[in-house]
């Protein structure tokens, strides 16, 4: 799994390869409240070291919303949402619609693909990763309204 030109809504390059565990991808509105909610629960420091990698295409949008409005939203997030502006890197990733994609890693070989429907599920399996967050949210209100 390379993610080599990846970069986060604050233009940071992608510098985890070697490090992350799990990377979730969505495809889905649905699919993607049910990461921001279990985001929720988690201690989200693992997003920042790469442990836990948000990988969102946002090839589809149209340019000038996803520079003037999407990713300008996105940067009220506290943690790293890595963007495929092109769809390179999400291409061959599997899919399942409002379904999200949990892709277990060691190193750069992806170990087992898992498809997660609910939040609990979701939520249980980031915890037993990251670990129970403090309870805040770390989160913009406006998150419903970030179409990618």
């Amino acid at each position: 799994m390379d993610l080599t030109g990846i970069k986060d809504q604050n233009d940071n390059p992608f510098t985890h390869q070697d490090t992350m565990k799990t990377l979730l991808f969505v495809s889905g509105m649905e699919a993607k409240e049910r990461v921001y909610e279990s985001f929720e629960g988690i201690d989200t420091a693992c997003l920042n070291s790469g442990k836990l990698v948000y990988l969102a295409n946002i090839s589809g949008m149209p340019s000038i919303i996803s520079q003037l409005v999407a990713v300008p939203k996105l940067r009220d997030y506290a943690y790293p949402i890595w963007l495929d502006w092109e769809g390179d890197a999400t291409a061959a990733l599997p899919v399942r619609d409002d379904q999200v994609t949990v892709l277990s890693l060691d190193g750069q070989v992806i170990t087992s693909t898992e498809f997660v429907e609910d939040s609990e599920t979701l939520s249980q399996h980031l915890i037993d990763l990251c670990g129970p967050g403090d309870g805040k949210s770390s989160q913009s209100s406006e998150r419903s309204n970030l179409r990618f």
